[in-house]
C-alpha cells in the first residue's frame, strides 16, 4: 500500500496540475481572445472544466458589487461588541445589520457569475452558478446520498449549522437535509493547538471514506479554482497536507 507521503503527494500534485492551467485559462479569459497554452498530458474532460470555470471566474470579475463599509470594520466591531456571536442573539444581529447593512434593501436574485467586495475591495462573496458541470453534479448527488445517515440536523442546537429551521421540511427533499463534516485532521472546537490533531469522527466511517474515494476528481479541481480565487489560503491548504503527510504523528488516529 502506497505510504501517506506518497498519496500526499500524489493528491498535492494533481491540485497543482489543475490549478497551474486554471490560472492560465483565467487569465486568458479575461483578455478577450486570448487562449492559454494547453498542456500536452492534460485530459480532455479536466481541460474543459478547467477553461469552464475560467470563464465564469472572469465574467465575475466583471460584475461587481460593492459594500458601503469595510469587513475589517465589521470584524473589529464584532471583536469589540461581541467576541463570542454565535448568530443567533437576534437583538445583536438587528444592530449588526443597522451598522452594516446590505448592498440592496431588497432581495437582489442573481443568475450570472458576480462578486460582492467590501469598500476596499476585498471579496466577501464569488458566485459561481453551475460551476459544476451536469456531468459532475449528478455524481456528486449520489455520493451525497452514502453519508445521508451522516447528516446531522436538530431542533434544538446551539449553532446555525444544524439548526433544522435552515433547512427544507424532510418531506421536500430527496435525501435526508443536514449537514455532515469532513476532515482529514482538524483541532476540536475549543481545544489548545498544543493538542494533537484529529481526524473528523465521520470520516473515520465506512461512508466518509468512501465519499472521500468518490469525490476525489471535483476535490482538485475546487481546489485549483481556490488557487485564484484565494491563493493564500491554496498554499497554506496545500503546506498542511504535505506536513501531515511527512509527520503521521501529528495526527491523534
Amino acid at each position: 500500500m502506497p505510504s501517506p507521503l506518497l498519496l500526499s503527494e500524489l493528491a498535492t500534485a494533481e491540485t497543482a496540475r489543475l490549478a497551474s492551467y486554471l490560472k492560465e485559462s483565467f487569465l486568458a479569459a479575461l483578455e478577450n481572445g486570448k487562449v492559454a497554452e494547453i498542456p500536452a498530458s492534460m485530459d480532455i474532460d479536466d481541460l474543459l472544466s478547467c477553461d469552464w470555470c475560467a470563464e465564469l471566474l472572469a465574467e465575475a470579475m466583471r460584475n461587481i458589487y460593492r459594500t458601503t463599509w469595510s469587513v475589517k470594520d465589521y470584524r473589529d466591531y464584532i471583536r469589540k461588541v461581541s467576541p463570542c456571536s454565535t448568530g443567533r442573539n437576534k437583538t445583536f444581529e438587528r444592530k449588526l445589520l443597522r451598522k452594516f447593512p446590505p448592498i440592496y434593501k431588497s432581495t437582489l436574485r442573481l443568475t450570472r457569475p458576480a462578486m460582492v467586495v467590501d469598500k476596499d475591495g476585498r471579496i466577501l462573496v464569488c458566485y459561481l452558478p453551475r460551476l459544476i458541470k451536469r456531468e459532475h453534479r449528478l455524481p456528486i448527488w449520489k455520493n451525497i446520498a452514502i453519508m445521508e445517515k451522516h447528516m446531522d440536523i436538530r431542533r434544538t442546537t446551539g449553532s446555525w449549522r444544524t439548526d433544522a429551521n435552515n433547512y427544507l421540511p424532510p418531506s421536500r427533499c430527496r435525501i435526508s437535509p443536514g449537514t455532515f463534516s469532513i476532515a482529514p485532521f482538524w483541532y476540536q472546537q475549543a481545544h489548545s493547538t498544543v493538542d494533537k490533531l484529529e481526524v473528523s469522527a465521520k470520516m473515520r466511517s465506512l461512508e466518509g471514506l468512501a465519499w472521500i474515494k468518490e469525490t476525489q476528481r471535483i476535490s482538485s479541481l475546487l481546489g485549483a479554482l481556490l488557487s485564484v480565487v484565494h491563493p493564500s489560503q491554496y498554499h497554506a491548504g496545500m503546506d498542511c497536507i504535505d506536513r501531515v503527510a511527512a509527520n503521521p504523528e501529528l495526527v491523534d488516529k
